[in-house]
Order: structure tokens, then sequence, then C-alpha cells
């Protein structure tokens, strides 16, 4: 009874005897000298094919490596594209996320006031009034982009980027905390989104994240 195979090196297939599961035998198509059966290896030193010829069957000089000799790189591919993002990185970007989104929310609720401020206090004319509130805007979408980055793309340097700006808007928050609390609902609102990047940044030091972040190929 024979057994089929496929050649490791041209892909041909070949029948022979069952017999030779287990064994080195050479391709009728290109020469090339395979495993019949079980996982294929490279053999990386010259076999004595027949009496007085040798042929080389290497296939690092194939230009291919077998699925048993994977590099580092390919193996980190690998578990980068299978592993699946932690509990705590989701929860990051989702708390993150809907920080942004109640600001923007708040925002909408207090244009009218925000831009009697600007008119008043500051001088500026309507259109100026716009052009600020656009450039909040862009800053929004360049936060919500850091932290795609850090969450999808595991960029540690957006990471410590975000991390150094909530620390240092934590210390400007504090000194106005009791105005906030004066504003009512929209002062809570200023409370609770802190609050939620607060736990979020937390969540990037938890042990899971700290894998997530190691699985990324340097």
């Amino acid at each position: 009874m024979g057994i089929d195979y496929l050649c490791d090196n041209c892909g041909a297939e070949l029948n022979v005897g069952a017999e030779w599961i287990g064994n080195q035998v050479k391709c009728k198509h290109c020469a090339f000298v395979s495993l019949v059966g079980g996982k294929r290896r490279a053999i990386e030193k010259r076999e004595a094919v027949s009496p007085g010829k040798n042929i080389v069957t290497s296939n690092a000089r194939q230009g291919s490596l077998p699925p048993l000799y994977e590099s580092h790189r390919e193996r980190s591919d690998k578990l980068e594209n299978t592993m699946e993002m932690p509990k705590s990185i989701k929860l990051f970007e989702q708390l993150f996320l809907g920080s942004l989104i109640l600001g923007i929310i708040q925002s909408a609720l207090m244009s009218d006031e925000l831009a009697a401020l600007m008119h008043n206090d500051l001088g500026l004319s309507g259109d100026a009034a716009y052009a600020v509130a656009g450039f909040q805007f862009l800053i929004i979408i360049f936060i919500g982009a850091l932290v795609l980055l850090t969450s999808r793309k595991k960029s540690v340097i957006c990471k410590w980027i975000i991390t150094v700006n909530l620390v240092s808007g934590i210390f400007m928050f504090i000194p106005t905390l009791a105005a906030m609390l004066e504003q009512g609902v929209m002062g809570l609102i200023s409370i609770a989104q802190l609050c939620m990047q607060v736990y979020a940044v937390y969540l990037l030091f938890n042990a899971d994240s700290k894998e997530w972040f190691a699985s990324k190929n340097v």
C-alpha cells in the first residue's frame, strides 16, 4: 500500500511505499530530500542519495524555513496576532473614550455660556470663539487617537504620554475643585471625567496589561 506526500521543496505530489514512512526520500522532480510522514524538518547537511553522488538539501539555502524551524520573529508575530486583548485594556479604552464623549456633551450643553465667556472676558468675536471650539475638538480627536494607539497598537510611548498628561491635569484640576462643585451638573461631569481617566490609566499598569504591551514586536 502506497502513501501520498508533497515534496517540501517543489510541492510535487509523490507516492511511495508505506515502509518509507519516517524515512528520507529524494523527489524525482527536483531531487530535494524530504522526510515522509510526521513533521517536516530542515536537512542542513549533505546526505548520501546514491553511491558516489551527494546533494546539499538545506531548506535555508532554498530560501525558506519549515514550520519546525520558525524564526523568533515569526513566532512573535503569531503570538501578537492570536493574543486576545485583556480585560484591563478593553476597560481602559472604554473608560477613556467614554470620558472624551462626556467632554463633548458637556461642551455642547455649555456652548452658550462658553461663547459669552469668550466674548465678555476674553474679547473674542463669534468667529474666534468657533475657532477655539474647533481647536478643542481637534485636541479631543488627538487624545482619542493616543488611546487607540495604546490599546490596539500596544504603543508604550502613547501610554506614557497619556499618563504624564493626566498627572499634570490632576495638579491643575485640584485648585478648581471647589469651583467645579459650585457649577452643579456641569461640575459633576468634569469630576466624573477625571475619575474615569484616572481609573483607566491605572488599568494600564495591571499584570495583564503589562503582558499585552510586552507581546508587541520591537
